[in-house]
């Protein structure tokens, strides 16, 4: 169960409705108040209500009209209106039942059994409320039954209450199927045993021996889901999930364990300035780096003014102590937050965000908690905040709206005529903390408040800074996926196939055709691009996905470069863009490579402004006009100050964060329940997080193997069978049998034999790897064995953006193990234009970090 006091609950909202002596008579009214008169709040003072005040409305609670019962929502919590309240999923659902049972009949309970479990932290107990409102556990002794019998009902209840957790939570289903499911299961159960039972019973009269004795055995069978009928007792099993994420041993081993740190290496939060920098961090290496992560999502496709009516704003937590690749997990990330955009645009996020900043305070100064069995004072605060450009000036307390601002970066305090002209860091001013308390403490003065807003786009101070060891200035982090996938990239490679077309390379119909034809891997079928129309381009946007426009843009150079002149310099401008992406996606940066992307940066800068034109439709206004930097563009030029602050920009994107959106996009559609749209939420995640606690075992973090259907071989039939037993460690070849799999899917990578391109090493003293084909893939017990043909690398293709590899002309084939390889990424080979060639070529999302060449 959640305690009241305990951290990082999902708080969700509900408008207060005020009640009327209308809806009901005056004796009903009197005989609640009477009812309610008797009822502590959460300050422990009586409720003394009057009739005068029941007509008036004026009173913490409303009343909600009920098939069979009236409820009574009391909320005790942090209060922001006389007409809102914000409280947690938890204490919402506490106080429904514990109001609900004051005011009803009481429920004989007769036939159930009381049961307690305990399970991998998960809590299951039959709890009742007396006549004062107090609740305490129910536990019974019956001494009549062995301690056999009363394991086996705890385990009939266990499993009853996983089948139920799982139909919730796997398959989306809402409470009104899963008590059909659960009645018809009921009923599909007693019919097999009272089948079975029968059966025996003949057997027994066939055999003349006496079956009196099995009459109590008989009779006692019962509905094995008498606990789990109404959502209140489902609800028992959710778990404390902050203290029970860190109870795992591989979760805790990750955040102490210090990172390996290298010299003018960028791999980690660790490494940065910041972390550096920072009391607290240094004080305490092994404290909490929470990363919270706010977003706006439109629960259903509706556009225009329907669309906001069913807009939420969604508050994300993680820890940044997690390596990226486990952190990327959606099991990872933990719902803080759930509230209507209409409230956030009502009251600010400098209100909503105030419980979490009040636990955030808790955090820093030490909160105790059950780790590994013992009590430990548990650390941490906020690292920075993870949100696109719109929402990180909304909480930073900057102007939103980047087209009449004078200084509209949150970054520096560049004019509108500095960020057209100047294309390095160091020649703006960044923002400073001292700089934004000075122009936040200006604010409170009506003469200076305007000058000030209109002049440095301060519009308020943010509730963020209250935390000790956080700050704004600093610790709203850039994000890749805005400010280049679908910032620079839509826009560049719009205004570029429009000038190809009026140069006459190719037309929108071929360039359709050939993104249609083109030949992508496994992994990219899923991003496939879509055809583009020509009004799209004349907006200067490409309505696709970010995934579908990082895929186009990769392999565009390979779809129609050998259509385009290679001396154009608009396509030389949109070859830098890529440049400058492998660069900054990179999970760790060296200081020479900042200093090669500062030059990019400038470059692609100069070209855009020289080649590109702000439209290319004849009749428009700004046709043939040069185009000028853009906020997102000007963002670019911060990116190298950053990484040195931050350490790699992929720790902070919102890419992974915005793919979680899909759940609840998807449970909202199964469920259709709008009414109360985040606490439902809230409610059933915090359902299929127990469900994936439950699930997971002991290790949190531990990668799920998946494997194909396997076909029985001889190690000894295979050319490398030396390598293979070193790497299984077996002393003798002959005789030993291996599994061939097809495919094998290790967490989210899916290697395919014959189709996956992987890095296999070469040498460790000097980090050489070269680019292999995935030939077989072995597995002998618990280990899996690639065995890869090496290819010829022959260069890099600078028209293409690509690697040019080839078969060698003696076959070289080398076994690794993937749990041990350098890096885990599956690269896809191709070929340019329409029809395979001798060679190929090998696309990549960022620069490979050893040398292949």
């Amino acid at each position: 169960m959640y305690p009241n006091d305990s951290l990082f609950f999902s708080i969700v909202h509900r408008e207060k409705k005020v009640p009327s002596s209308r809806n009901f008579g005056k004796k009903k009214a009197s005989e609640l108040i009477s009812k309610m008169n008797s009822f502590k709040n959460s300050e422990g003072k009586l409720y003394k209500l009057t009739m005068q005040d029941f007509e008036q409305g004026y009173f913490p609670w409303f009343l909600v009209e009920g098939s069979w019962r009236k409820e009574i929502y009391l909320y005790g919590s942090f209060s922001v209106s006389d007409y809102l309240s914000l409280f947690s999923a938890q204490q919402h659902l506490n106080k429904v039942s514990h109001v609900s049972r004051l005011l009803t009949e009481k429920i004989e309970r007769s036939a159930r059994q009381p049961v307690q479990i305990e399970r991998q932290g998960f809590v299951c107990e039959t709890q009742t409320i007396n006549d004062n409102g107090e609740t305490h556990n129910e536990q019974t002794d019956n001494s009549t039954t062995g301690v056999n019998s009363q394991r086996d009902t705890i385990n009939l209840q266990e499993r009853c209450a996983e089948f139920v957790l799982k139909l919730l939570a796997e398959q989306k289903l809402n409470h009104v199927n899963v008590q059909y499911v659960t009645h018809q299961s009921k009923a599909l159960i007693s019919h097999c045993v009272n089948l079975k039972m029968a059966q025996v019973l003949s057997v027994l009269e066939e055999n003349g021996i006496d079956s009196t004795c099995l009459n109590d055995v008989i009779q006692s069978h019962e509905n094995p889901f008498i606990e789990l009928q109404t959502q209140y007792s489902q609800n028992k099993f959710f778990v404390r999930q902050f203290e029970k994420y860190l109870n795992f041993a591989d979760v805790s081993e990750a955040i102490s364990k210090p990172k390996d740190n290298l010299s003018n290496i960028y791999a980690h939060f660790e490494d940065g300035l910041y972390f550096q920098g920072n009391i607290f961090f240094q004080s305490h290496p092994d404290a909490l780096q929470l990363l919270v992560y706010i977003d706006e999502c439109g629960m259903t496709g509706d556009r225009g003014n329907r669309s906001k009516k069913n807009k939420l704003v969604f508050v994300y937590g993680c820890l940044g102590n997690l390596e990226r690749k486990h952190r990327s997990s959606f099991k990872s990330m933990f719902v803080i937050s759930i509230f209507h955009n209409t409230v956030m645009t009502r009251f600010g996020l400098n209100v909503l965000l105030r419980p979490l900043v009040d636990d955030i305070k808790k955090l820093e100064l030490g909160v105790n908690m059950s780790v590994g069995g013992k009590s430990t004072i548990v650390r941490g605060t906020l690292a920075a905040i993870v949100a696109d450009n719109l929402a990180s000036h909304q909480i930073g307390g900057f102007k939103v709206g980047f087209g009449k601002g004078f200084r509209k970066c949150r970054f520096c305090l560049g004019t509108s005529e500095d960020i057209k002209n100047k294309c390095f860091d160091n020649e703006f001013f960044p923002r400073t903390k001292i700089q934004h308390e000075q122009h936040c403490s200006s604010l409170h003065s009506e003469e200076l408040r305007d000058h000030f807003q209109r002049t440095y786009g301060v519009m308020n101070d943010s509730i963020l800074n209250e935390l000790k060891h956080f700050h704004v200035i600093g610790g709203l982090a850039p994000d890749l996926m805005h400010d280049i996938l679908e910032g620079l990239i839509p826009l560049i490679l719009s205004k570029l196939i429009v000038h190809c077309i009026q140069k006459k390379y190719f037309t929108l119909n071929t360039l359709n055709d050939a993104i249609a034809k083109f030949k992508y891997g496994y992994r990219e079928m899923v991003n496939k691009p879509c055809p583009i129309s020509m009004s799209s381009l004349y907006s200067g946007k490409i309505d696709q996905s970010a995934s579908q426009l990082w895929l186009m843009a990769i392999n565009f150079p390979l779809i129609v470069g050998n259509l385009v002149d290679a001396g154009d310099e608009t396509w030389h401008c949109f070859l830098l863009l890529l440049q400058i992406s492998r660069l900054v996606f990179l999970d760790s940066i060296s200081s020479s490579q900042l200093l090669i992307l500062e030059q990019l940066i400038e470059e692609f800068i100069i070209a855009y402004k020289a080649n590109f034109y702000q439209s290319y439709q004849k009749g428009n206004k700004n046709y043939l006009k040069k185009c000028e930097v853009t906020p997102k563009m000007h963002h670019l030029v911060h990116y190298p100050r950053f990484i040195r602050l931050l350490g790699p920009l992929t720790s902070f994107w919102c890419m992974r964060f915005e793919a979680k959106h899909s759940y609840f996009k998807s449970l909202q559609r199964r469920i259709h329940n709008f009414l109360n749209s985040p606490l439902t939420l809230a409610t059933r995640h915090h359902q299929w997080q127990c469900n994936e606690f439950m699930c997971v075992g002991e290790k949190f973090l531990e990668f799920q193997v998946r494997k194909s259907h396997f076909t029985i071989k001889l190690l000894s039939n295979y050319a490398c069978a030396g390598q293979i037993a070193s790497l299984l460690n077996l002393d003798i070849i002959s005789g030993i049998i291996v599994h061939s799999l097809k495919w094998v899917e290790i967490g989210t990578n899916k290697f395919i034999a014959d189709k996956s391109m992987i890095l296999v090493p070469l040498n460790n003293a000097i980090k050489r790897c070269a680019l292999g084909l995935v030939a077989s893939i072995i597995s002998y017990g618990k280990k899996i064995i690639f065995v890869c043909e090496v290819y010829q690398t022959v260069d890099f293709n600078n028209h293409f953006q690509a690697i040019r590899i080839r078969k060698r002309k003696r076959r070289f084939l080398a076994a690794i193990s993937p749990f041990h390889s350098k890096d885990f990424s599956v690269f896809q080979y191709h070929s340019a234009g329409f029809c395979r060639s001798v060679e190929l070529y090998v696309t990549a999302r960022t620069e490979i970090k050893y040398d292949v060449f």
